[in-house]
């Protein structure tokens, strides 16, 4: 059985900026995302945060599946959560504890407790009257836990999908909420582009 890690796909490199371009650019489109009302960030995980798809089945430590950690996401979330967001990841891998220590390798300076996870795990329970489609259910789940937990209310429009599935992207605007469909060239100006012009 192959595993996707024994051959590390090629992927479009992302443009390369300074420390300091990355914290300018990635404050901006954080700020214009809390302007436009977007309150919850759920990012997908497999060719979406990272670049590769694990097949929820990694095998090598946390530290190696880091490096695919793709830049613009190690900046943009935790500049989202300085401007008040909440950021969860939703994904169909059951490795939550994997994907917890891979976020806090990358994700300098950032609580990283603060990051909802909802995985194809059974430690939560399926949201009932929700419909079985796309991330629905976990991102049913994360707004029932902010509500209860952080005494907060999200609506529909005030959450943003972001993921490579083009399908889960159709599916999350269908119920309402804002989607932003993750390209393999994807990096801070093509978000950037999306929130002035698209959310």
């Amino acid at each position: 059985m192959e595993h996707p890690q024994d051959e590390v796909e090629e992927t479009v490199p992302e443009p390369k900026y300074t420390p300091i371009t990355y914290k300018h650019m990635s404050k901006q489109v954080a700020q214009k995302m809390a302007l436009k009302g977007i309150k919850v960030i759920a990012i997908d995980f497999d060719k979406t945060l990272v670049t590769l798809h694990t097949g929820g089945a990694w095998r090598q430590d946390h530290a190696r599946l880091a490096e695919f950690v793709r830049p613009c996401f190690k900046w943009l979330l935790p500049a989202a959560m300085e401007c008040g967001m909440h950021v969860c990841v939703v994904t169909y891998s059951m490795q939550l504890g994997l994907i917890h220590d891979v976020l806090r390798a990358s994700l300098e300076k950032c609580d990283c407790s603060r990051i909802i996870l909802r995985g194809n795990s059974k430690d939560w329970a399926q949201i009932q009257g929700v419909a079985m489609l796309g991330k629905q259910q976990h991102i049913a789940s994360v707004i029932t836990e902010i509500f209860n937990k952080r005494h907060v209310i999200v609506h529909p429009r005030e959450i943003l999908l972001m993921d490579d599935d083009a399908d889960n992207v159709e599916i999350a605007i269908s119920f309402g909420h804002k989607a932003f469909e993750v390209k393999e060239d994807v990096n801070l100006e093509s978000m950037y582009d999306f929130v002035l012009n698209d959310l």
